[in-house]
């Protein structure tokens, strides 16, 4: 059954649509375009908020379509700016005289530190607050637990927000109207909220019901492979040498699979700094009709972040590039000509989000052994480890 939340909105249903993460820094100019264009009133200097988010990368959360939070230069439908105050910053606040337009942010606390207060210092997200807000707060773990919460509205559409809650009270009584301070006490029902919000899904399993995309680990996943690429020997008249051109055995194969169906194939090769996505192929009759295509490269790009890899580059026939800037992927302004097996190619190049938990030395040395792509799985070295060692000295 399905819970109502506050506002109106059922959250466990929304939340299916939408995910939330930290803005990085090459992000926010895009986030600060759409606060001046939502909320002209907002008073705090693009600096400023730069500022505030160096201090603190907690401070500045976006909202996505859920699946789309990884890809390169996903669209940002709305976000939230908090605030998280120390003690000195929470009395300042308590008594207004707190400057929200330029915070001081030695008021403010840093990364994995518990806040006194939080203030929302600025929201934009038209119909997907509910959502979205809890979310945040349960991403952001006990630190922000039973935090005392305040919110200074700036529009009408804000105002009657707040006044409608059940859970804001204005700081001073009598004074709620715009520009009032409000306050909240902590906030409201998380513990229900996490339990109808469930645990956030790995980007890298299974995308869609119907889709499966995995690393190609087999000489017969290998095989599905170059049979589906062979489709463009015909498609494209590819000589043979050209399309198998000695690089399958020093990359990541990935394979998608339509109901279980092979269905379309990606390689990728690594370099110093970036990755090339390059070989993509998917069979005529899951084309148009399916997500193959789409969920074949999203797990990619979500693999190569895993591995630390933060920028991704490639070739495309103009035709394609309307595909490929759905992930972020935009065309290399250079005078090179690139034509190959009698095809003219563009090169494309984008950078990819920092993954939550990247892969490092530092890293479980058991995951290190498991298998490309499967390394939240146990592996058959982990099990191996519950026997004794034939050499303990």
């Amino acid at each position: 059954m399905n819970e109502k939340r506050p506002g109106g909105y059922y959250a466990d249903r929304m939340h299916q649509n939408v995910a939330v993460r930290r803005l990085r820094t090459d992000e926010l100019d895009r986030a600060i375009a759409m606060l001046r264009a939502k909320i002209p009133a907002a008073t705090a200097s693009n600096e400023a908020i730069h500022r505030v988010h160096r201090h603190n990368p907690d401070s500045i959360w976006g909202i996505f379509r859920r699946g789309e939070e990884g890809v390169p230069n996903a669209q940002i439908l709305g976000f939230f700016c908090l605030l998280p105050m120390t003690e000195e910053g929470a009395r300042q606040m308590r008594e207004q005289t707190f400057n929200s337009s330029d915070p001081d942010v030695t008021l403010l606390v840093r990364q994995s530190e518990r806040p006194t207060a939080v203030y929302f210092w600025a929201i934009v997200a038209e119909g997907l607050t509910v959502p979205a807000g809890p979310m945040i707060f349960i991403a952001l773990g006990p630190n922000y637990e039973d935090v005392p919460l305040y919110v200074r509205p700036t529009t009408e559409a804000g105002l009657k927000r707040v006044q409608r809650s059940d859970f804001y009270r204005p700081v001073i009584e009598g004074r709620d109207k715009l520009y009032d301070l409000f306050s909240m006490a902590r906030y409201p029902e998380l513990d229900k909220l996490k339990e109808i919000l469930g645990p956030a899904k790995p980007s890298t399993q299974v995308l869609e019901s119907r889709i499966q995309i995995k690393v190609a680990s087999t000489p017969a996943e290998m095989e599905m492979a170059m049979r589906i690429r062979a489709v463009y020997l015909v498609e494209q008249n590819c000589p043979y040498e050209e399309e198998y051109d000695g690089n399958d055995y020093c990359g990541t194969t990935f394979l998608a699979f339509w109901e279980g169906e092979p269905a379309g194939t990606l390689r990728v090769r690594y370099f110093g700094e970036f990755v090339k996505f390059e070989r993509m192929t998917v069979l005529p009759r899951f084309r148009g009709r399916t997500t193959v295509a789409r969920e074949i490269v999203k797990a990619a790009v979500a693999f190569c972040a895993r591995k630390g890899f933060r920028k991704g580059y490639g070739h495309a026939q103009q035709h394609a590039m309307q595909f490929w800037a759905r992930f972020g992927f935009k065309p290399i302004d250079t005078n090179r000509k690139l034509v190959f097996s009698d095809h003219e190619y563009i090169e494309f190049e984008g950078e990819f989000p920092v993954h939550d938990s990247p892969i490092t030395m530092r890293a479980d040395p058991y995951l290190l052994l498991r298998p490309e792509g499967r390394w939240d799985e146990e592996g058959v070295l982990d099990r191996s480890s519950t026997r004794p060692a034939t050499n303990p000295h």
